[in-house]
């Protein structure tokens, strides 16, 4: 979104203020979980409020923007937003094992039942001649 006003791309401020508070090789590392974790901005008289919201989790200011003399006015530490990332890392790695495990059952289900017809159908040959 481009700020009439302000004349800049608002689209990339929240993840440019992310870099700069976590430092680039850190943002880097956590750039999956950044591209997962959805990003939302308010404006309110000049100032932009940046808010991360983790999966089913309520929203986190993490930073306001003056967009006027295009600097950070606070943010949370490098340590708290690694936690909701770690978190949130954690939770996607939960999600993660119980799609496997229920993928898994699904191809296991299916094997059984394409062996249970290949039985079937070898009985009724053999037994029954058919």
């Amino acid at each position: 979104m481009k700020n009439a006003f302000f004349g800049e791309n608002l689209d990339y401020i929240p993840y440019q203020i992310l870099k700069q508070i976590l430092g680039e090789s850190i943002y880097e590392e956590y750039r999956d979980i950044i591209e997962f974790i959805t990003i939302e901005g308010d404006i309110e008289k000049d100032i932009l409020y940046l808010y991360l919201k983790p999966f089913n989790s309520n929203k986190i200011l993490y930073a306001t923007y003056d967009l006027k003399d295009k600097k950070i006015l606070n943010s949370l530490s490098k340590a708290e937003i690694l936690k909701i990332f770690d978190d949130e890392k954690d939770k996607i790695q939960e999600l993660q094992k119980k799609e496997i495990e229920r993928s898994a059952k699904i191809v296991l289900t299916i094997i059984n039942l394409v062996l249970g017809m290949a039985a079937a159908y070898f009985v009724s040959k053999f037994v029954f001649g058919f």
